[in-house]
């Protein structure tokens, strides 16, 4: 039977990278705290809200039509789950790993000693992602927990379960872009060029379905854009779960991961 995960890899790479996971970790709890912290004690009141609606509506469709942006309560601390610097949090641990055991291993040449071993190509892959995911669920446990820690110290009208489908869409999003990061990684020979354009590929998407609110031609591409399945505002105002928009990001990651394994096992070290 063929082995698709090699545990020693896999300890490898928990040695490697476990300072990194519990740094991202903690800071993840921290800024759910504080961001959490200074959004609740500085929501804006629904009379305001309802200013919102004079605005021209490109510059509602900008804020986000279906919570009047960021003026409502629930808009307003949605805040948390669309600060830039949440992403940036969790686009370190993919561009991290897969730069440096795929693309900069490659060019170090170091990735032909760790194949030395009676280890498979797809195997080796087939590990790393796997990591990716089980760091991926501890990063996204941490920000469960600083928001947990929020909602239990400040005075909140809104139970857990209404802030618990976000953080799973969040979650779910990088599924996507970790996914988005092997294929760049796998697809490159050289460290540097690939983490530059995981972070290029990342802001540019984001930029775009941003633009793409209130320009059209632009907009006509956000069904292909992931951050289009990440909608934090409309989750915590309507508290639909977005069955939907999980699907398509883990099946477009799965695939995007499908064909990492199959570029990296095809090519030429």
């Amino acid at each position: 039977m063929k082995r698709w995960i090699n545990i020693d890899i896999f300890k490898m790479l928990l040695h490697n990278y476990l300072i990194t996971l519990i740094a991202l970790g903690f800071s993840a709890v921290v800024f759910e705290f504080f961001i959490h912290w200074v959004l609740i004690s500085s929501v804006i009141g629904d009379s305001i809200g309802q200013l919102i609606k004079l605005l021209p509506p490109q510059m509602r469709a900008f804020l986000g039509e279906d919570t009047l942006g960021f003026l409502s309560p629930l808009g307003f601390i949605s805040i948390g789950y669309t600060h830039p610097f949440l992403f940036v949090l969790f686009t370190i641990f993919p561009a991290t790993l897969f730069t440096r055991e795929i693309a900069s291993a490659s060019e170090k040449g170091t990735i032909e000693l760790i194949l030395g071993r009676p280890v498979s190509r797809s195997c080796y892959a087939f590990t790393i992602g796997i990591f990716f995911l089980c760091g991926l669920v501890l990063l996204s446990l941490c920000q469960t927990l600083g928001v947990v820690i929020s909602l239990h110290s400040f005075p909140v009208n809104y139970p857990f379960n209404t802030f618990l489908p976000a953080i799973i869409n969040f979650a779910f999003l990088f599924i996507f872009i970790g996914f988005m990061s092997m294929l760049i990684s796998v697809s490159s020979r050289h460290g540097s060029k690939s983490a530059g354009a995981i972070i290029g590929f990342t802001l540019g998407l984001y930029f775009f379905e941003y633009i793409g609110r209130t320009i059209k031609f632009i907009g006509m591409t956000s069904y292909f854009n992931p951050f289009h399945y990440y909608r934090p505002q409309h989750i915590l105002s309507t508290n639909n779960f977005p069955t939907g928009s999980l699907l398509i990001l883990a099946l477009s990651g799965l695939v995007l991961f499908a064909i990492s394994i199959t570029i990296f096992r095809n090519r030429d070290l």
